[in-house]
């Protein structure tokens, strides 16, 4: 044999080793001659073992020796070696017609079976994907709310059959399409969606609009978030109203109606208990006013607490009138406001020639004039520690000696005390005596603060308003959306802030009706360049007459939209022509009401 064949070998012995079957040779005594490196793996044993060595030894099902007995070429068959799956093809080689061995290739399947299994797995996960997919699509498209879903950018993805009712707009109109460009091109006149996405972070936004058929629909955009933080999907949900909107008028004079006739009742329940400050509609102040039904009718001593202007004065008038002393004298001693220097005679009274300026036949005090009845002693935390002990011993003796005086009076007086001040905490600062105050404290009766009972609000409101308006003779009614300010502000100043605030408006709004535009800017904030004041607008500075009318016009329209819920009816608020409004919007840029 010479080099070239040498070579031709090594080549062609490259060649069937770089092959993925295994093959394997055999001479016509079915000894093998040749293993490639992929037979070798397959059978696992050296190229070394298995030279020589018969076919049957190493692998025993090959059929190959089957081969060398017939001469011809066998059918491809599938044997298992180690649990594993092989295809193998059997060939005689000849030469000149003589037999001289045979060839197997071997091909493992295992892998491929495997795939197959899989792929069948995938192929029915895609078929039960696709009926989910398309059951999906049917519960999306017979929803009876419309929607309308963008990508993360605002363009356009998906809107169902509802949607395209309500709207009056084809899907083909608006697939594909970002939002910006069809609100430009009128398709609508603001979006949720957009909202949504100028927002960091992006938030849910609801408004309550008309669309350009003249439906009005509530639109609802929630964002929908990827793994990563950022807006996958915008999904917005519309919902008609049209039909509603019909009732809008009635509902809100219902309400007022409602509104009167719990103050009503309210009044009814404060003539039954024979004081008509004592308004309430609260759980808190109904079981306030049973503890002062329940206390009133024995001579007990109470105390009552709370922040200034809450109404302690009305529980002590309550606990006098519903007392057997109701015929008797209610005398009320505000502790704080009358001069260290004097409470001491107005309250125990003095004797002719006591000090300097006494009148002459001398003067009974607050506690003599209470004979027989109340005497309410307000803000009782500001007495002095020495007129306190002088206190404690008329409420234990029931006798008062005047200033200056050396003789005692009896006197048949009900105590009732008051303080917006922690007396127990005063206690333990020896600002206030402990005697006094456990003698005080036999009852206590605690007046929570406005703003944790919001539902006397209203009621005191009404109360109030007709008040006044039957005082002054004037005809005044609070909107719906002015109440609403009104229940949800904080009211430091409690009840007496409150009817303040009511007898201020009465006096000062010309209007029939209050509306949110007229109260306070501590309970209804406005921009503070332009402040309300009388119906005037001044500004904080010097600017062109054309900036300052469109400012104006811009915060006033906007301000009305957004508190009236819909054009429209922030026309009739505004008095201007609903057509007038709409052009106004448009030049003023301010056309963004949602899909």
């Amino acid at each position: 044999m010479g080099a070239g064949d040498s070579v031709n070998r090594e080549i062609l012995q490259a060649i069937l080793n770089s092959t993925y079957e295994g093959i394997i040779i055999i001479d016509k005594y079915g000894r093998v001659v040749f293993v490639n490196k992929a037979a070798v793996q397959t059978v696992h044993i050296s190229e070394q073992e298995a030279l020589q060595r018969h076919i049957d030894e190493i692998v025993p099902d090959s059929g190959l020796a089957r081969v060398l007995r017939t001469g011809e070429r066998q059918p491809v068959e599938k044997i298992v070696i180690d649990n594993r799956t092989l295809l193998i093809n059997r060939a005689p080689l000849s030469q000149d017609s003589e037999l001289w061995g045979a060839v197997g290739t071997f091909l493992d399947v295992s892998l491929l079976e495997s795939l197959s299994g899989e792929m069948h797995s995938y192929t029915k996960m895609v078929r039960e994907l696709d009926e989910i997919r398309k059951e999906l699509e049917l519960i999306i498209d017979s929803s009876n709310d419309g929607l309308y879903i963008t990508d993360g950018n605002g363009i356009t993805l998906r809107v169902n059959r509802t949607f395209e009712e309500i709207a009056g707009i084809q899907a083909q109109e608006v697939l594909g399409h970002h939002l910006q460009e069809l609100v430009d091109k009128g398709f609508f006149s603001e979006s949720v969606t957009l909202d949504i996405l100028s927002q960091n972070p992006p938030r849910p936004v609801t408004r309550i609009q008309s669309l350009r058929n003249g439906r009005y629909v509530i639109s609802t955009g929630r964002p929908v978030f990827n793994k990563s933080g950022k807006v996958y999907r915008v999904v917005t949900n519309i919902r008609d109203i049209t039909h509603f909107r019909d009732f809008e008028k009635r509902l809100e004079e219902t309400k007022f109606a409602l509104e009167k006739y719990r103050a009503e009742a309210a009044r009814l329940r404060s003539e039954f208990l024979k004081e008509e400050d004592a308004v309430a509609r609260s759980k808190t102040m109904f079981r306030i006013l049973d503890m002062v039904k329940q206390v009133a009718p024995y001579p007990t001593t109470v105390l009552v607490t709370g922040e200034s202007g809450v109404g302690k004065e009305v529980v002590a008038k309550l606990l006098h009138v519903h007392s057997g002393r109701s015929d008797g004298p209610f005398v009320k001693v505000n502790c704080g406001a009358i001069p260290e220097s004097l409470i001491e005679s107005e309250l125990f009274g003095y004797e002719s020639g006591a000090f300097t300026g006494a009148a002459r036949k001398g003067k009974p005090g607050m506690l003599e004039l209470a004979d027989g009845g109340t005497l309410f002693l307000d803000e009782i935390g500001e007495l002095a520690l020495d007129l306190q002990v002088k206190l404690l011993q008329v409420i234990q003796a029931q006798k008062v000696t005047r200033l200056g005086g050396v003789s005692s009076h009896s006197v048949n007086v009900r105590f009732i005390a008051a303080s917006n001040r922690d007396l127990l905490e005063m206690v333990e600062q020896k600002l206030f005596r402990e005697d006094l105050f456990y003698r005080l404290n036999v009852v206590k009766i605690d007046v929570p603060p406005l703003r944790e009972r919001k539902d006397d609000i209203s009621a005191l409101a009404i109360h109030f308003l007709n008040t006044f308006c039957l005082e002054y003779k004037i005809n005044k009614a609070l909107s719906a959306e002015a109440m609403e300010f009104l229940r949800h502000y904080a009211w430091p100043g409690n009840v007496r802030e409150l009817k303040n605030v009511i007898e201020r408006l009465v006096v000062m709004v010309t209007d029939p009706v209050i509306l949110p535009v007229h109260l306070p800017q501590e309970i209804h904030p406005i921009h503070p360049q332009f402040q309300s004041k009388q119906g005037l607008v001044s500004v904080s500075g010097l600017v062109p007459i054309r900036d300052a009318v469109a400012a104006v016009e811009t915060q006033l329209i906007d301000r009305a939209v957004n508190e009236c819920g819909s054009i429209r009816k922030a026309a009739k608020v505004l008095k201007v022509a609903h057509s007038t409004l709409l052009r106004k919007i448009k030049k003023l840029g301010l056309e963004h009401y949602s899909v």
